[in-house]
C-alpha cells in the first residue's frame, strides 16, 4: 500500500507541473522588460518548448512542431503535439499515389489494409489522449496518468504495426512504407516521451523543490491565497486563517468562496490540521501519532517506512468507532453512509486486502449483508445492472443469444454483434451456446463494452483457419477473434486457429481493445497463437496452447493462473513462450505471466531435447517480459531465452524471473545477456495487477477473480 500511495504522490506532479510551469512564467514575465531575456539568449517560451522537447527521442522534430503555435501554455503545447501527430498520420493515409505503388501483390494487399486500420487506431488513440487533457479529475490522477501513457503507447505500436505488416511480405515496400511514415512516428513517439516525462520538464525549468514536492520558495509563495507565508513543513503546515498549502490551493475548485471540492479540506476537517487538543487523536489510517497532528492529505501523500507506517486507505475498527455512534453495521448504500450513522464501512471493506491475497467478490453473500439492507441495494449505486447481474452467483442474464441448433435468435456471433450499438456505453451481453462455430469474428471499433459468455472452453469454440502461408494474409489478419473495442470480456469460450504447423502464422485471438479480460478460455492454435497486440489486457484461468512466440505482442497484458502449454513443432523447430514487440523505450507494455504453468503436451515431451523450448525471445529492441510465483517445468531449455534477430534486444530488453519453482525455473544456466535482470519479490511488486494495471479501478467490477498482490509462497 505504501507503494500505491507513493505512486500518487509522484504522478501528480503531471499536475503541478501544467499549473506551476505557467504561474513561473507569468511572474517570470512580469519581471522582465520587453527587450529583455533569460540571461542567455533564450525567451521564456522557448525554453519551455526546449524543456518540453527535453525527453523525447527527436528532438528537432518536436520543437518543429511546437514552434508552430503562438501559443506559451504549457497544457496547449503538449496537445500541439498530439495533433501534429494525428495531422501527420492523416497526411500519411493521403498519398495515395505511393501507397498504391506498395500493392504489388496479395501479401501487400493485404499489408495496405492492416496500415488503413491501424492507423485509424492510431489517430483515435491521440485523440483521446487529445481530449482527455482537457478532461481530467485531480481525485483520479493516477487513472489520467496511465490512460495518457497507455494510448499514445497504443498509438506508436499501431504505426510499428502497418510496417510489421509490410516486413512480412516484402523488405522493400516495407522500407519505403517506414521511410513514408517516418515523421509520423517520430510526432507520436515525442508524445509519449513528453507525458512520460513530466517531472524531468520541472527540473529543466528550474522549479525549485520538486524532487520532495516542497512547499519552499516559489511555489509557496505563488500558490498562496494571499497574506503573510507562514508555512510550515510539509506535512505540518499551520492552519492561519484562510491559508491554503500549495496542494490545497493547486487542487482547490472555488465554486464559490471558501468552498473546497474534490480533495479539499472543508472547514470542519481544517481542525484536524490545528494544534487544538480538540481534536488530538492517536491514529489515522494506521498511522501512529508522533506528537504532531497528521493532515489528511499528509496521510495520503506521505509513505514512511518506520513504527506507524500508512497500512492502507482503510480505516481499522478502533477508528471506526471514533467516528460513528454505535456499533452496528447497518448500511443502506455502499460507498455512501446515513450521515447520521457516520459510518466508515466503505473506507475499512472496499479497500481491503483479504488475508488470502484473493479478491473476496462484493457478491458474496456475506458482504451483501454487511453492506445493505435489502436486496436492491447489494451492490455499488454507480454499477451498471450488467455489471451487478455479472457479480451475482447467478446466470447472465443475455441480451442476445446464439446456437448453431437454432435455439438461439441467431446462429453465428457476428450476426449477433450487428445488435451491439455503436460506441456502445452499457454492457451487452452475448450468450453463445455450446457448439463449435466456425467463422472469423471481428469485435469492432466502436463494438464497446460486449460481454460473450460461452458454456465452458471445450463446449463453445470459436474456430477459423487462416494463417499467413495459405491465405497470403499478415499475421494481423489471420486471427479467428479479433477484438477492438474497449472493455471486452470473454468468458468460458474457446478460440480456435486450426491451419496447423504448415499455415505458419495463425491467431487464435487477437486483442486490440483497452481493458480486455479473459477468463477460463482455451486459446489453441500452432505459431502465433495469442496477439496480445496492444493496451491493457488481463488473462485469469487460461489456457494458450502453441509453437513458437505462442503469447506475442506489444499490449500490456498480464497472465494470472494460466496454463501456457508447449506443443510439438515442425521438424528442426524451436518453441517459444512469450515473443514481446517493444519498440520504443517508454511504450508502456510488457508481457506478465504470475503463478502460471509452463508445461509440454504429451506430443512434446518426446522431442523436447531436440526441438528446445525457452522463456521469451526479443522480437522488438525493448522487450519486458517478466515471469514470476510460477511453475516452469523440464521443457525450458537451461539458457531461457534465444535471439530474434542477432543481437537486437540481448541488452536492451528486459528479462526478469522471480520466486519461480519447478526443473526448468532453475537460472544459474540462463543466457549472459545485459537483458537478463535479477529482482527480488519486493522489486518484482510493480508487475503485479493493483499497480501493472491499476487492476483496482476496473477488474473488480468485471467480476472476474482477481489476486491484485504477490501470491502467498507455496
Amino acid at each position: 500500500m505504501a507503494n500505491n500511495l507513493a505512486m500518487i504522490s509522484i504522478s501528480s506532479v503531471f499536475l503541478v507541473t501544467m499549473v506551476v510551469v505557467v504561474v513561473v512564467r507569468m511572474d517570470h514575465d512580469t519581471n522582465k522588460s520587453d527587450g529583455d531575456d533569460d540571461g542567455g539568449g533564450v525567451t521564456s517560451s522557448k525554453k519551455e518548448l526546449h524543456a518540453l522537447c527535453q525527453p523525447v527521442n527527436y528532438k528537432e522534430t518536436c520543437e518543429q512542431s511546437l514552434s508552430q503555435t503562438n501559443s506559451t501554455d504549457t497544457k496547449e503545447l503538449i496537445r500541439v503535439s498530439f495533433q501534429a501527430a494525428v495531422t501527420e498520420i492523416k497526411a500519411v493515409l493521403s498519398k495515395s499515389a505511393t501507397i498504391h505503388e506498395l500493392q504489388t501483390d496479395e501479401g501487400t494487399k493485404d499489408a495496405f489494409k492492416v496500415c488503413q486500420e491501424v492507423m485509424g487506431y492510431a489517430i483515435d488513440d491521440l485523440e483521446n489522449s487529445f481530449k482527455a487533457l482537457g478532461e481530467y479529475d485531480v481525485t483520479k490522477i493516477d487513472d489520467y496518468l496511465m490512460n495518457l501513457k497507455v494510448w499514445l503507447s497504443g498509438a506508436v505500436t499501431s504505426q510499428q504495426t502497418c510496417i510489421d505488416s509490410y516486413e512480412e511480405k516484402n523488405g522493400t515496400a516495407a522500407d519505403k512504407m517506414r521511410s513514408l511514415m517516418k515523421k509520423s512516428q517520430e510526432l507520436t513517439s515525442n508524445s509519449l516521451h513528453i507525458v512520460s516525462g513530466i517531472s524531468s520538464i520541472l527540473k529543466d525549468l528550474n522549479i525549485p523543490g520538486i524532487d520532495n514536492l516542497d512547499t519552499t520558495g516559489l511555489e509557496r509563495k505563488l500558490l498562496s491565497s494571499g497574506g503573510g507565508d507562514d508555512f510550515s513543513q510539509w506535512g505540518r503546515m499551520e492552519y492561519h486563517g484562510r491559508k491554503l498549502s500549495w496542494l490545497e490551493g493547486l487542487f482547490k475548485t472555488p465554486d464559490h468562496d471558501g468552498a473546497i471540492t474534490g480533495w479539499m479540506i472543508k472547514s470542519p476537517q481544517r481542525k484536524l490540521l490545528s494544534r487544538s487538543d480538540d481534536d488530538d487523536f492517536s491514529q489515522w489510517g494506521g498511522m501512529e501519532y508522533h506528537g504532531r497532528k497528521l493532515s489528511w492529505l499528509e496521510g495520503i501523500f506521505k509513505t514512511p517506512d518506520h513504527d506507524g507506517a500508512i497500512t492502507g486507505w482503510m480505516i481499522k475498527s478502533p477508528q471506526r468507532k471514533l467516528l460513528s455512534r454505535s456499533d452496528d453495521d447497518d448500511f443502506s448504500q455502499w460507498g455512501g453512509m446515513k450521515s447520521r450513522d457516520r459510518k466508515l464501512l466503505w473506507m475499512g471493506d472496499l479497500f481491503k486486502t483479504p488475508a488470502d491475497n484473493e479478491i473476496t467478490h462484493w457478491a458474496k453473500s456475506r458482504k451483501r449483508k454487511l453492506l445493505s439492507s435489502s436486496d436492491d441495494n447489494d451492490f455499488p449505486h454507480w454499477m451498471s445492472s450488467g455489471d451487478r447481474r455479472l457479480l451475482e452467483a447467478v446466470e447472465v442474464r443475455p441480451n442476445v443469444v446464439v446456437a448453431n441448433d437454432g435455439s438461439g435468435k441467431y446462429d453465428s456471433i457476428n450476426k449477433a454483434l450487428a445488435e451491439v450499438p455503436k460506441n456502445n456505453p452499457t454492457r451487452f451481453v452475448i450468450y453463445v451456446k455450446a457448439g463449435i462455430y466456425k467463422e472469423n469474428v471481428n469485435i469492432t471499433k466502436g463494438m464497446d463494452n460486449v460481454i460473450l459468455v460461452g458454456d465452458g472452453p471445450t463446449k463453445t469454440l470459436i474456430t477459423g483457419d487462416l494463417s499467413s502461408e495459405a491465405h497470403k494474409l499478415t499475421t494481423f489478419h489471420t486471427a479467428t477473434v479479433a477484438v477492438n473495442a474497449k472493455h471486452f470480456i470473454a468468458k468460458n469460450i474457446g478460440f480456435e486457429n486450426t491451419a496447423g504447423i504448415a499455415g505458419q502464422q495463425a491467431v487464435a485471438l487477437r486483442s486490440s481493445g483497452d481493458m480486455a479480460v479473459y477468463y477460463n478460455c482455451h486459446f489453441n492454435g500452432y505459431q502465433d497463437t495469442l496477439f496480445a497486440h496492444k493496451e491493457r489486457q488481463y488473462y485469469r484461468d487460461c489456457t494458450i496452447s502453441g509453437t513458437v512466440d505462442i503469447i506475442f505482442g506489444d499490449g500490456r497484458s498480464l497472465f494470472q493462473n494460466c496454463q501456457i502449454i508447449v506443443r510439438k513443432p515442425a521438424p528442426n523447430q524451436s518453441c517459444i513462450v512469450t515473443g514481446h514487440a517493444r519498440n520504443d523505450d517508454k511504450t508502456l507494455s510488457a508481457i506478465v505471466l504470475q503463478n502460471c504453468t509452463i508445461s509440454g503436451d504429451k506430443d512434446y515431451l518426446p522431442v523436447k531435447d531436440k526441438n528446445k523450448a525457452y522463456l521469451a525471445r526479443p522480437l522488438k529492441p525493448y522487450a519486458i517480459t517478466i515471469i514470476m510465483q510460477s511453475q516452469i517445468n523440464d521443457i525450458i531449455t537451461p539458457e531461457g531465452y534465444t535471439p530474434m534477430n542477432g543481437t537486437v534486444g540481448l541488452d536492451t530488453s528486459f528479462y526478469a524471473e522471480i520466486d519461480n519453482r519447478g526443473a526448468g525455473s532453475k537460472t544459474s544456466g540462463r543466457v549472459k545477456w545485459g537483458g537478463i535482470k535479477h529482482l527480488d519479490l519486493n522489486a518484482a511488486k510493480i508487475y503485479t495487477p493493483r499497480i501493472f494495471l491499476e487492476s483496482e479501478t476496473w477488474i473488480p467490477k468485471t467480476g472476474i477473480p482477481c489476486n491484485p498482490d504477490l501470491f502467498k509462497a507455496v
